[in-house]
């Protein structure tokens, strides 16, 4: 079965603005995220079906780009359980030896009282299983979902032969995806930035 799959970004929060690791906290969009979406995507984004992480700035991004109210929601997609580093910048974790230790494996070890990158991608593509499965019962070939910076990096690499960190994503763009999906195995055919 091919699907298309158009992933955005959910729009900027306060939070981000600050620069903080944003992950499990249920922070909504700031005015500069709604009112940047409504001006990228002044008409909405069509599809059969809309898809989102069950927290608020992606199921508000849905609303917004998608006109999605009650999107399905994929527990899965959201973003990375960063710890002890949830809703801290940069500034305030300097000279911490444990966000240090994180900077210095490339972010390959495990955030304190949190995930590590494997953890989370295996979570995310449990997530994107679970979508395609949906879309193949339900013969979806056109869907959308908004979700977090880590859930497209995590997806696009697993599928691709680029790295993690090169799917880095601004807030509120995306990627459309064509994809096949038989007997659970995910090919990539095609993908580029929306």
């Amino acid at each position: 079965m091919n699907i298309t799959i158009k992933l955005i970004r959910h729009g900027i929060t306060q939070p981000n603005l600050e620069g903080r690791f944003l992950g499990w906290t249920d922070a909504p969009l700031c005015e500069q995220g709604v009112r940047e979406l409504k001006e990228t995507y002044p008409e909405k984004i069509g599809s059969q079906a809309v898809f989102s992480s069950p927290l608020k700035r992606c199921m508000q991004t849905a609303e917004l780009v998608f006109g999605e109210e009650n999107p399905v929601i994929i527990e899965e997609f959201k973003e990375m359980n960063f710890g002890d580093f949830e809703m801290r910048n940069h500034k305030e974790l300097y000279g911490n030896p444990e966000y240090q230790s994180w900077i210095d494996s490339n972010a390959e070890v495990r955030f304190p009282n949190g995930e590590d990158k494997r953890e989370f991608i295996a979570r995310t593509m449990r997530g994107m299983h679970r979508l395609l499965d949906i879309c193949e019962k339900n013969n979806l070939t056109d869907v959308a979902a908004a979700v977090h910076g880590g859930t497209f990096m995590a997806v696009l690499s697993s599928v691709s032969d680029k790295d993690y960190f090169s799917f880095m994503i601004k807030n509120g763009h995306g990627y459309e995806l064509n994809l096949s999906y038989e007997d659970g195995n995910i090919i990539l055919n095609d993908y580029r930035k929306i």
